[in-house]
């Protein structure tokens, strides 16, 4: 049977299909419905409107035409998607300055003025939590100056007098509370200096003159007794004690 299938001519299939002409039309049918139907959906396909691939939006930039972009009178506005300022002819900055992350989330405004800062500095980290903030006087820190960690949290407090540390600064555990303690005079420590465990518990409590020690200086451990107390004058040691109330009772330098 299989050769008789193999040797099967295209003459016998013509012969059967005359003696079945029902078969022969049927299959024309079924054919000719096959080829419309593609014809069909191929010209549906060709006149289908063509959509260009999406791209992912881009940020916000600041707007080309924007009431804040008016300059003062002599000068001009230099404007990109990542800063804005105003500049004299000598190119000095004058007014707002304005920075931006890429994504669009405002980073810096600082007031200058001729080229300086002049005005409050504020800066924000790109989660949009602030970052810095201080006033400045002729390009010069003045007042208090505040930092803070990505999570909101103060990380620093300083006092300024034109550009120089002056007064009670203080540093802060990511936990909020503080870690250092310092008092400047003149840009120097000047005053006491506190050292702390996470825990709150003083570490370490000295003073200084004019940055250099002067004075008891006591250091605890974690636990809250203390290690040892020494004198100093000048930066030079002068006893040593290992009891806190003998030591706070001697005379210190």
């Amino acid at each position: 049977m299989t050769n008789a299938r193999a040797q099967r001519t295209p003459s016998a299939v013509k012969s059967a299909t005359m003696l079945n002409p029902s078969w022969a039309q049927g299959l024309r049918t079924r054919v000719g419905l096959t080829v419309a139907g593609l014809l069909i959906a191929g010209t549906a396909w060709a006149n289908k409107p063509y959509v260009a691939p999406t791209e992912p939006p881009k940020p916000p930039a600041p707007s080309d035409k924007d009431a804040s972009d008016a300059c003062p009178e002599g000068t001009q506005l230099h404007k990109t998607r990542t800063e804005k300022y105003c500049y004299k002819p000598n190119y000095n900055k004058e007014g707002l300055w304005l920075h931006w992350y890429d994504g669009g989330q405002k980073k810096a405004e600082i007031t200058m003025k001729d080229g300086k800062r002049e005005g409050r500095r504020t800066l924000w980290h790109e989660n949009g939590q602030k970052k810095e903030e201080g006033d400045w006087q002729g390009d010069k820190e003045v007042g208090r100056h505040t930092e803070w960690a990505k999570d909101g949290k103060k990380a620093k407090e300083r006092e300024y007098k034109q550009g120089v540390l002056e007064g009670h600064a203080v540093d802060y555990f990511p936990s909020g509370k503080p870690k250092e303690e310092i008092d400047y005079k003149n840009g120097k420590t000047d005053g006491k200096h506190i050292w702390y465990f996470d825990s709150g518990n003083k570490q370490l409590e000295g003073t200084f003159t004019n940055g250099r020690k002067h004075g008891l200086q006591l250091e605890w451990n974690s636990s809250g007794a203390l290690v040892q107390a020494i004198c100093y004058k000048d930066t030079a040691e002068s006893w040593r004690a290992q009891d806190e109330a003998e030591a706070r009772s001697k005379k210190c330098p």
